[in-house]
């Protein structure tokens, strides 16, 4: 399967994780899951998940874009945190301008991501 992300895509997953800091402490803001699954953070991650982050929250521009921490991880080839997030829950069909998790997967060649994602169980989840 051949995708075409845009290169804007790409490059607001980078830069949207180059310059910012990790999370305090306190409850999670907006955004603080995406960017520690973006940077590859598993323990940040886990923390945050701990302590009330919502999995499968937007951070897009629009409510259509459903760009994900899960899509964050996978795009920027952290599969440790990837296969994490599925197994605490992610939703893995929300899809950014028309691609799902999977397609995201097989792009960027992350492939115990892709098998875990061809799992029926997670085939059949909405």
């Amino acid at each position: 399967m051949k995708l075409s992300f845009s290169r804007s895509i790409l490059a607001g997953l980078i830069l949207s994780t180059t310059f910012f800091p990790a999370c305090s402490r306190g409850k999670p803001s907006r955004g603080d899951l995406f960017r520690a699954a973006a940077r590859g953070d598993l323990s940040e991650v886990t923390s945050l998940i701990k302590r009330g982050a919502d999995l499968n929250e937007d951070v897009g521009a629009t409510p259509e874009q459903n760009l994900t921490p899960l899509l964050a991880a996978i795009a920027r080839k952290h599969e440790d945190v990837a296969v994490y997030l599925v197994g605490a829950g992610a939703r893995v069909h929300p899809t950014f301008e028309g691609y799902s998790a999977a397609d995201f997967a097989m792009y960027f060649d992350q492939k115990s991501v892709s098998q875990i994602l061809k799992s029926p169980q997670l085939r059949s989840q909405k």
